[in-house]
């Protein structure tokens, strides 16, 4: 009984991941269209690092599995919008901080106890990053987090 709740909170969550995915690539085709400013996208960035630390730190707190599957999806939109935030890095870093980031993302959604036991670790380094959107350096802490994700 309880692994069949567990199998329908995931669903739960997946299906969540995915209407939020769908929900991003529209925001994306819409300020393409609309020309949307690098303000613009910087703010969406921003908005959706700071909503991950939150949900991650919520999650630390209560250990509701919500927070966290929201704050995984909160980062996979971060990691896409940072990728077409021109100006914000050199295409070798945007694109060196999209691989880390989807690398993070992906251990994230299929390993997700290891990322839970690592969750303060992945407070830190998006605080980190959140700090300074645009650092030169943002693919190092992305690729720190991801060694430290992927020791186990």
């Amino acid at each position: 009984m309880n692994n069949v709740f567990h199998r329908k909170k995931i669903a739960v969550a997946i299906g969540m991941l995915v209407i939020q995915t769908i929900e991003i690539l529209l925001l994306v085709s819409l300020i393409e269209q609309r020309g949307a400013s690098r303000q613009k996208l910087f703010i969406f960035c921003d908005n959706n690092l700071e909503s991950s630390i939150r949900l991650f730190s919520s999650f630390s707190k209560n250990s509701a599995e919500s927070d966290y599957w929201q704050g995984v999806a909160a980062f996979a939109h971060y990691i896409d919008l940072s990728n077409i935030l021109e100006g914000t890095n050199d295409i070798y870093a945007r694109e060196a901080i999209y691989l880390e980031g989807k690398a993070i993302y992906g251990q994230m959604v299929s390993k997700p106890q290891i990322c839970k036991m690592h969750i303060e670790d992945i407070i830190v380094a998006l605080s980190v990053i959140r700090e300074d959107i645009t650092s030169p350096t943002v693919h190092l802490t992305l690729s720190q987090l991801k060694n430290q994700l992927y020791e186990q």
